[in-house]
C-alpha cells in the first residue's frame, strides 16, 4: 500500500496538473496489478471519490489535499490528524461471504427532492 501510494497511484494524478499524469496513472495501477492486486480496492476508490467529491465543495476542500496525497498513513485518527486518506466503501452482504458477484440488493428510486425516496 505505502509504495502505490507513494507512487501516486490512488489520487496524486488529480493534483497533478501535466499532460497525461492520469493515463501515466492508469498504467502505474495496471502494472500494480501484476505484482500485488490484494491491495488495489482501496486505491481505485480513492482515485474514483475525488471527482465525485467535487460535487460537494466544502468537504472536497477538506479531504482532496488527503486523498491526492503520496503520503501512506496508516494509523486510526480522525481526517483532521492525517498525512494522507485512503477511500473505502462499508458494505454489509446478506449472502454471508460468498463474494459480491452474488450480492443481491435493490435502492429506491430518488425522487426531485433527494431528502425523500419512493419505493
Amino acid at each position: 500500500m505505502d509504495v502505490s501510494v507513494s507512487a501516486g497511484i490512488e489520487g496524486a494524478a488529480w493534483a497533478d496538473e501535466r499532460p497525461g499524469a492520469h493515463v501515466a496513472r492508469a498504467a502505474s495501477f495496471m502494472l500494480a496489478t501484476t505484482l500485488e492486486p490484494g491491495h488495489l480496492c482501496p486505491v481505485s476508490m480513492t482515485y474514483a471519490v475525488v471527482p465525485a467529491l467535487r460535487h460537494a465543495p466544502d468537504l472536497a476542500k477538506t479531504c482532496e489535499p488527503l486523498l491526492t496525497s503520496r503520503v501512506y498513513d496508516p494509523g486510526l485518527r480522525t481526517p483532521a490528524g492525517k498525512r494522507g486518506l485512503l477511500a473505502g466503501m462499508g458494505m454489509t452482504e446478506k449472502q454471508g461471504g460468498r463474494g459480491l458477484h452474488g450480492t443481491a440488493g435493490t435502492s429506491p428510486r430518488v425522487t426531485a427532492d433527494p431528502r425523500t425516496t419512493t419505493p
